[in-house]
């Protein structure tokens, strides 16, 4: 005799149905690993990248986890607060993807000025010396900005639609 559980939900609850399609949930899920992976690299590269293109690395993770964890997870999601939140994150990743393209070219600059001036072809840089390592995390920092800035930008437009767009249920 066991009793039938109660159903707080009711019909027609916004528990029956999914909170977002499935196409965000998957946008949402990449864009999250590829964030935490944004501010994992900002902060372990933070003496290579420097202060500003690592600090906006690390700021525009902690943006986008809270948007997406904070505001878009609960049974009501926020869209506005996450949209805001979400524009943050696209920002820092954007002036990160920027600063690091700015770094790594300077860097390219002070290895071409270390060579012979009558030197032509291909310049080899090993990737166990200092400057190689250097350069190739100034490399996955832009790339993986560049990545993070456009994942958030097409989350933000969904957010933007669904703060603005939606009609009252």
């Amino acid at each position: 005799m066991n009793p039938e559980p109660l159903d707080y939900a009711g019909p027609g609850s916004t528990e029956d149905r999914p909170r977002h399609p499935p196409a965000v949930t998957w946008l949402m899920t990449l864009s999250v690993i590829a964030f935490f992976a944004v501010g994992v690299l900002g902060l372990l590269y933070i003496d290579v990248l420097g202060a500003a293109a690592g600090g906006m690395m690390i700021a525009a993770a902690v943006f986008l986890l809270i948007a997406v964890f904070g505001f878009l997870s609960r049974p009501r999601p926020a869209f506005l607060a996450g949209a805001i939140m979400t524009l943050g994150a696209f920002l820092a990743a954007a002036l990160a993807a920027g600063l690091s393209h700015l770094l790594e070219q300077q860097l390219e600059q002070r290895i071409l000025a270390t060579r012979p001036m009558n030197l032509s072809g291909v310049i080899v840089v090993s990737a166990q010396s200092d400057v190689g390592k250097d350069l190739a995390a100034m490399q996955a920092a832009r790339s993986l900005n560049a990545v993070s800035a456009f994942l958030a930008f097409c989350l933000l437009v969904y957010l933007i639609v669904q703060s603005f767009g939606r009609r009252p249920d």
